[in-house]
Order: C-alpha cells, then structure tokens, then sequence
C-alpha cells in the first residue's frame, strides 16, 4: 500500500506540470476575478438597504441604501449619492427615482430595486404593504428583514 502511493505521488507532479505546460496556463494562481485583458480585478456593486418592507403611499429615498463598490482595493462606501441610478420595477413598469423627491410607493405588492453605478449593476426587492398592517407607522419598531 506504501509504495503505491509513492509511485502515485511521483507520477502525479510530473503529469500536473506537463499539463500546466501545454494549456498554457499564463496567469497566476488567484486571478479567478481578474480581467483578462487590462489584469484589474472586476469591480462590483453591492447594496445594504436600511428597509425592505414599505408602507403603500410612502416614498422611497435613495439616501436609505447604502451602495458599496467591491474591487481589488477593497469595499467602498459610494458616497457620491447622484451618480448612482435607481429604478423601481414592478408590473406596471419601471420608474426611475428622483434623488432630490425621492419615489411615492403607490401600490402594494413585491418590486425590484435595481441599481446602477457606472457600468454596474445590482437589484434587490422590496415589499409595499397595506399601511393598516401597523409596519412603520409610528406604533412600534419597523419590521426589518436582513439576508
């Protein structure tokens, strides 16, 4: 059983560099997010909303999302509030969302949030309920469902 494994291991690093070799295989170990051509890593957005549950005839704010850009240097808060793109998408259509007014939530029912930041993008969803169900209206703490 002992000299097998010693065969096995001799022949297995030899067979590993030769097929390194004729694949070609130019980047390093690690570069599973890299662009191939300019070697950046890709970036991405990611969004950490304050509140998925709304009340029906509240208005959504832009200022309540927290929109993060993941790179290779790391997380960064976007701070820049008016170069990130946000629309609101149901069955009745997409909205785009003034930053300065904000988005009136006028129907009941599960939207998407999609978010857009220079050349990328990310979406989430968000509920709008009856206000009559008691979710933020003063009455107690909101109702704040993280995952």
């Amino acid at each position: 059983m002992k000299g097998s494994r010693k065969i096995f291991t001799l022949l297995i690093f030899p067979l590993f560099f030769i097929a390194v070799g004729f694949t070609g295989c130019s980047e390093p170990v690690g570069t599973l997010l890299t662009d191939s051509n300019t070697g950046a890593a890709s970036d991405y957005i990611k969004a950490e909303p304050q509140q998925f549950i709304y009340n029906e005839k509240t208005t959504f704010w832009p200022e309540d999302v927290k929109v993060w850009r993941i790179g290779s240097s790391g997380k960064k808060l976007i701070t820049d509030i008016d170069k990130i793109k946000f629309i609101i998408g149901d069955a009745d259509g997409d909205k785009e969302v003034p930053h300065q007014t904000g988005l009136s939530l006028d129907s009941k029912g599960i939207k998407t949030v999609f978010i857009s930041y220079l050349n990328m993008d990310t979406s989430y969803h968000i509920a709008v309920v009856d206000p009559g169900l008691g979710i933020n209206d003063g009455d107690g703490t909101p109702i704040i469902i993280n995952w």
